[in-house]
């Protein structure tokens, strides 16, 4: 009638960490102070640069409006392409040409003119 180590219903003690886990886990205590400061700091630019392009106050890059307009078309494949482009642009973000086409105001005509 042994017990193992830990008692019963255990399965005795744990096994000592390698040297892989510790140093894994000292690699991320060790991460310096002025990184995690940056990494907010672009987070809470991230964020503010956001809240400008929704409110129509910081236009859209080259790339934004590419990437944008691409999501747009793959949403709406019924609009044009020009049409979802000026909506965009007037607009200032997809999200906002998004709620305009859902709300019936989106200014285009679908393809095949069924608008």
């Amino acid at each position: 009638n042994e017990q193992p180590v830990g008692g019963p219903g255990t399965a005795g003690p744990a096994a000592p960490a390698t040297n892989n886990e510790t140093d894994t886990n000292n690699n991320n205590n060790n991460v310096p102070a002025n990184d995690l400061n940056n990494n907010n700091h672009q987070v809470h630019s991230s964020i503010f640069r956001r809240l400008l392009q929704l409110g129509g106050i910081l236009p859209l890059s080259p790339q934004e409006e590419t990437m944008a307009l691409e999501q747009l078309v793959d949403m709406f494949p019924q609009y044009d392409r020009a049409d979802l482009l000026r909506n965009l642009r007037d607009r200032g973000s997809a999200e906002m040409v998004v709620e305009s086409v859902l709300m019936g105001t989106f200014r285009g005509m679908p393809r095949g003119g069924l608008g």
